[in-house]
Order: structure tokens, then C-alpha cells, then sequence
């Protein structure tokens, strides 16, 4: 040891600066690795959240979409459904699938048909076939080839207005009829649910249903189309219901739109308030996956919510940083 009062020698001062460097350098290279290795961490732990999510979107979503072909059965085989089997039948679903809005049932009705089938169901829908006019109301249906009526709905109490009402003549026209052509589940676009209060923005699935093959060549009762009605808020966060999520922004796009303001479905935000536009959550880091539902393609952005619960691990790199500085400054000054 160098005696008080005394210069130390230049080669300590060699040493001194050495090993000042040298620490410096072990502790950046370290925090360099520490920060790569937190943003691997980071990212596969994004990228198994977004799978798990995704896969329950997927499951939640066809599960509706099963729903109705199960029910298309009944349907099918039995051309004497009355509204009592219907009840019976669609309760079960809405048990299992609570984001159904309504399920209902529309036989096709032909222009020659239409007379003898009102006075029919006259007890049922009223007095005439409807359609809604927008600003004036409902109104008697317009002469068209083809009717498709709502005979059924369910749940009764909260559809009752829907009865007689001709889907044909709503914009789902051309998504009935690629349905019935195609023998597949059709989802429509965005579309305004007029019968609703409240948020009125939804989606409609469409099931069709045909005779069975041993029927054709002769007339079938329940030639028509399956309705599942959906507020898209309520089927959108049925995922969330059934396992709550508390690090992923989600948003829900139909590709197929061909209108602008119809192409963003949802979007389910964390932390809630005004939700960002497509441009804001593509901006930062994020995963887009395409879902294929019923004839429609949708494409599901996901991004981190930006409340990382491993906070406290996220912090490491610094940790490493502020760690090895003080023991660097402590070995030089020894």
C-alpha cells in the first residue's frame, strides 16, 4: 500500500484505468444481453398469448356457426317444426351460446304462394308479409319472385316485432341467396338491426336449409333460411367472457367489406376509451392473423395492451446496468 501523502505510482493509475474500462465494457455487453434476451422473452410470450387468443376466437365463433347447422337439422328431417319444437330446440343453444341477440326461422315463400300463405299465418305475423321502409315504418312487402317471412323467433318476448317481417328485403338479399345457392352458413356484413334499441350495429348468420334428398321432387315445408342475429359488440366479446384476457388489444376487420365504414367490426381495447382507428393500431408492433367465418374472410390485429404484469422481470436489463456500474466503481476506487 502506497503510504498516505505519497503519489501513487503511474502503473497503478494503468491498473486503475484498465480495469475501469474493462468493467464498463463487461457491464455494457452484459445489459446488451439481458435487453435482447428480455425482448425474446417478450416476444414468445406475445406470440403464445396471441395464439391462445386467437384459438378461443376461432372455437367461440364456429361454435355459433355449429349452433345453427345443428339446429337446420330439426329442420331438415321434420317438416312439421312447430313454434313449441322450435323453443325447445333453439333454448338449448342460447344456454350454450349467450351471444346470440335472436335465432329465427324464414321459409321461402314464393310471389304464387305468398296469398294462401299470409291467410295461413295470418294469427302469427299479422295480416301481410312486411318489409321497413326507412323513415316510414313497416309496410306491406313489395312484389318480388321469392319472400323469405319471419315465422320464428326466439327469444319470443325480446323478437316479437320481427314476425312477418321479409328478410329479402333487407340488404342481406344477396347473402341469402349465395347461402341457399352454396348449401353453406353465409355471415353478413355490418349491417343496422332496425328492429333494436340500444347499439344497433350487428351481424346476421345465415343458415340455409333444403330438402333432403330423398324429398326432391316434391314440395318441402321448410324450405328457407336459419337467422342467427347478432349485436357485434356481444358476439365479439364472447371470447372474453368465457376467459378473460388483461395484456391484448384486439381489433376485428371484415376484408370482405366493399364499403370503408363497414370494414372495422370491433375493437376490444384494455383499458377501454375511444377505440383507436386501424391506421393508430397498426402504427406500433403488432400480429395480424386472417379468420374465415361462414363465406366471409375477417383479419384479427393483435397488439400488447402496454400493461405488462412482468414488470418487475422487464426491468432486468437496467438491474444489470446500475448493478455493474456500482461494482465497477466500487473496485475502482478500492
Amino acid at each position: 500500500m502506497v503510504p498516505a501523502g505519497r503519489p501513487r505510482p503511474f502503473f497503478h493509475h494503468i491498473v486503475v484505468a484498465l480495469a475501469a474500462v474493462c468493467g464498463i465494457g463487461l457491464t455494457w455487453w452484459l445489459w446488451r444481453e439481458a435487453g435482447a434476451h428480455e425482448q425474446q422473452r417478450r416476444e414468445v410470450e406475445f406470440e403464445r398469448l396471441v395464439d391462445a387468443r386467437h384459438a378461443l376466437i376461432r372455437e367461440t365463433l364456429r361454435g355459433y356457426e355449429d349452433s345453427l347447422l345443428a339446429l337446420r337439422l330439426l329442420f331438415t328431417y321434420d317438416e312439421t317444426v312447430n313454434r313449441a319444437e322450435f323453443a325447445a330446440a333453439v333454448q338449448q343453444q342460447l344456454e350454450r351460446h349467450p351471444g346470440f341477440l335472436g335465432v329465427q326461422w324464414a321459409p321461402a315463400v314464393s310471389a304464387a304462394e305468398r296469398p294462401v300463405w299470409e291467410k295461413a299465418h295470418a294469427a302469427e305475423i299479422g295480416a301481410t308479409i312486411r318489409e321497413r321502409v326507412r323513415g316510414r315504418g313497416d309496410l306491406p312487402a313489395s312484389r318480388r319472385d321469392m319472400y323469405y317471412p319471419i315465422l320464428f323467433a326466439e327469444p319470443l318476448q325480446t323478437n316479437r316485432q320481427v314476425l312477418g317481417s321479409d328478410v329479402a328485403a333487407s340488404p342481406m338479399r344477396s347473402d341469402i341467396e349465395q347461402a341457399r345457392t352454396s348449401g353453406a352458413c353465409v355471415i353478413s356484413s355490418l349491417i343496422d338491426l332496425v328492429y333494436e334499441s340500444g347499439p344497433t350495429e350487428g351481424v346476421i348468420m345465415i343458415c340455409p336449409v333444403s330438402p333432403p334428398p330423398n324429398t326432391m321432387g316434391h314440395a318441402h315445408a321448410n324450405a328457407g333460411v336459419l337467422l342467427g342475429v347478432f349485436r357485434i359488440a356481444d358476439l365479439l366479446t364472447q371470447p372474453w367472457n368465457r376467459a378473460p384476457g388483461r395484456r391484448l388489444d384486439v381489433m376485428f376487420l371484415d376484408e370482405s367489406s366493399t364499403l370503408p365504414d363497414r370494414r372495422l367490426l370491433y375493437c376490444y381495447a384494455l383499458h377501454g376509451g375511444m377505440a383507436p382507428t386501424e391506421a393508430q393500431f397498426r402504427a406500433g408492433p403488432h400480429r395480424e392473423i386472417p379468420l374465415f367465418i361462414a363465406g366471409r374472410k375477417w383479419s384479427i390485429l393483435y397488439r400488447n395492451a402496454g400493461d405488462d404484469s412482468s414488470a418487475d422481470v422487464a426491468s432486468s436489463p437496467l438491474g444489470v446496468l446500475v448493478s455493474g456500474l456500482v461494482i465497477t466503481g466500487l473496485g475502482i476506487g478500492y
